[in-house]
């Protein structure tokens, strides 16, 4: 939102051109607060805003009356977490940041695809932007129009020694082109300025993550869009998740190696669905058609020492069920509630259920697409109206195209 405007309602401003009031299914303006998108009735200056309507094409808004901030300078208040910026001036300008404490801005939507871009060197007026306070107190970022303001700081000037790798995956509508893992000279172990969360989700997406659950903070996600780590060690496994939703062809997976990858090392990814492993030091592109929507595409990346990685991706294999399988519930017989676990050696779709012994339903437990792994899941004796069941026999039963299987159980008040 450039510039200051005598009105800021956002039903006065779009209302006009949008033919009414906002709503779910025509049109909304939402800000990023916390940790999830939320609707706004009204503009702030040097706010970003995502903006969403299903009205018309090249829409053309008008604002209204209003003036042009003070060109000797504007600093932008940012929260802890992600915060959504604009420039309240009607040109592009440079901003000044300290990227040990703030990541980004980023942009959305203008690579010719769906999804974030990498961090941007301007902002533009009338485009929104992410920027990320690392720490938990607020932060400010400062635009300077009329000096060559600093260009956002050089937060890769310590990257010219190691390697790095870009991942990137895009579909027919939405892609995530900006994700990095490797080792580079400044970079250390444990979460610093190089290690960047991954920007809030939309309703639909395609989404590339680092899985970090050692650096979860309390509010704060565990999922990163880039992962580097120190010069000092050699060895190191890289768990990615691939996250889909609202995009129904293949996924295409390519990636991207800079700077110097020891010659002797091997760096290779492990598919934990089809248990494939690719030679990331060869170029090629990588087809995923066979994902769901309920739960992420998991991949290891191992980069190291032949030995290191022949051993790590051997043990990451080893946890993987090799066939399917349903057990026994425990206790049994049992009061008021028991455990019942399954395998499954691939992704798949399942059902999980209860009936009594002259076969009618008695409790759903689990339906659908289910990931590949070990599963368990506890029933409390409990019907799907949410009543106690009597004592008895019941039978427990999965299926899933693949394998069938049930057994009985014994509830005993």
């Amino acid at each position: 939102m450039p510039a200051e405007l005598d009105d800021y309602s956002v039903a006065n401003i779009f209302g006009d051109e949008l033919n009414g009031k906002p709503s779910k299914t025509k049109w909304r303006i939402m800000d990023h607060s916390g940790l999830d998108w939320v609707d706004v009735s009204s503009l702030e200056t040097g706010v970003g805003y995502w903006f969403y309507q299903q009205v018309k094409k090249d829409v053309r808004i008008s604002t209204g009356s209003g003036r042009t901030l003070d060109f000797s300078g504007t600093v932008i208040e940012l929260k802890s977490g992600w915060n959504t910026i604009g420039s309240p001036y009607p040109f592009p300008v440079n901003i000044e940041k300290d990227p040990n404490f703030l990541y980004g801005p980023i942009s959305y939507g203008i690579g010719g695809y769906e999804g974030w871009t990498d961090e941007e060197t301007q902002l533009k007026p009338w485009a929104g932007y992410g920027i990320y306070n690392r720490t938990s107190f607020t932060q400010t970022v400062t635009i300077k129009p009329i000096q060559t303001a600093v260009q956002l700081a050089r937060e890769k000037e310590d990257s010219d020694e190691g390697w790095q790798m870009r991942l990137m995956a895009r579909g027919a509508t939405y892609a995530d082109p900006g994700n990095m893992i490797g080792r580079v000279k400044g970079a250390q172990e444990e979460l610093d300025k190089f290690d960047n969360p991954e920007p809030p989700i939309m309703p639909e997406y395609v989404s590339m993550t680092m899985v970090r659950p050692d650096w979860r903070e309390e509010g704060f996600t565990n999922l990163f869009t880039s992962d580097m780590r120190s010069l000092e060690q050699r060895d190191g496994i890289w768990d990615v998740e691939l996250r889909v939703k609202g995009e129904k062809g293949p996924i295409t997976l390519s990636y991207d190696l800079e700077g110097e990858f020891p010659i002797e090392d091997a760096l290779v990814m492990l598919d934990m669905s089809t248990r494939e492993h690719f030679n990331l030091l060869n170029e090629e592109t990588i087809e995923i058609t066979e994902y769901s929507e309920d739960f992420p595409y998991r991949f290891k990346i191992f980069a190291g020492s032949p030995e290191f990685v022949a051993s790590a991706m051997a043990d990451a294999l080893s946890l993987l069920p090799d066939e399917f399988t349903l057990r026994q519930n425990y206790p049994n017989p049992f009061n008021p509630s028991t455990t019942i676990e399954f395998t499954l050696p691939q992704p798949t779709k399942i059902s999980l259920v209860i009936y009594n012994l002259m076969g009618q339903e008695v409790r759903t437990l689990k339906r659908g697409m289910t990931d590949t792994g070990h599963h368990s899941i506890l029933w409390h004796g409990k019907d799907n109206r949410g009543q106690l069941v009597s004592s008895g026999v019941y039978l427990v039963r999965f299926y899933s195209p693949e394998f069938t299987a049930s057994h009985k159980m014994v509830l005993m008040k």
